[in-house]
């Protein structure tokens, strides 16, 4: 029985790796982390984080560096490869979710 419970998840990987939605949540991943825009944006949310940190603890400049960190991350959330992503990205999230109650609901306490 053990073997035959891997060969069906060996199965169940196969098939969603070939799987249309994660290969394009693949794809899409892939060519938003190569837009230009993208790394310049990731790059100053990072930064407005760290300052963001740094006004928590020293309690000066704090709500600057929250609308800092809010405008940036808009910016980045709005960036039509982001926006492509999370859509690609939702939809295998739901997969994953319908496999997940489907495979594991029944033995949970």
């Amino acid at each position: 029985m053990q073997e035959s419970t891997l060969l069906a998840l060996e199965s169940l990987k196969e098939a969603l790796d070939n799987s249309p939605l994660i290969k394009m949540c693949n794809q899409r991943e892939k060519e938003m982390e190569s837009d230009p825009a993208f790394s310049i944006l990731m790059q100053k949310k990072k930064e407005a984080e760290e300052t963001f940190i740094l006004a928590n603890k020293t309690k000066q400049g704090l709500e600057e560096a929250r609308q800092r960190l809010k405008e940036v991350a808009k910016q980045l959330d709005a960036l039509p490869s982001v926006v492509l992503y999370e859509e690609a990205y939702k939809k295998v999230e739901s997969l994953y979710k319908k496999i997940d109650k489907i495979l594991l609901s029944p033995y949970r306490l």
